[in-house]
């Protein structure tokens, strides 16, 4: 079971009519490039849940967005997230990468 609020996610498993919620890894920041530019960061640390996959591992997204005089600088972040037969929760794989939209 997943709660998603905001920018917080919780995981839950079920035993039975017990929930029991989940212990996440301290998750990767999505980091813009030290050369960036001049601009106001308008978004930190988004995350959201992607999609749960078939062998019961969860794809996230974290982005920071950054507003700039032209365009608007991306770094999105995806974290797949792996889950041993005891509930724990660890990173199996991050990746990360940079994009640019014209405003």
């Amino acid at each position: 079971m997943l709660n998603w609020r905001g920018e917080a996610i919780s995981i839950y498993s079920r035993a039975g009519g017990t929930f029991r919620e989940i212990e996440l890894p301290t998750l990767p920041r999505a980091e813009l490039p030290a050369d960036s530019g001049d601009g106001k960061i308008t978004n930190v640390d988004s995350t959201r849940a992607i999609r749960w996959e078939r062998n019961g591992s969860l794809i996230m997204e974290i982005e920071t967005v950054k507003s700039r005089v032209d365009d608007i600088m991306i770094a999105t972040r995806t974290v797949v997230l792996g889950f041993d037969q005891h509930g724990k929760a660890k990173i199996l794989k991050s990746a990360q990468k940079v994009t640019t939209e014209k405003d």
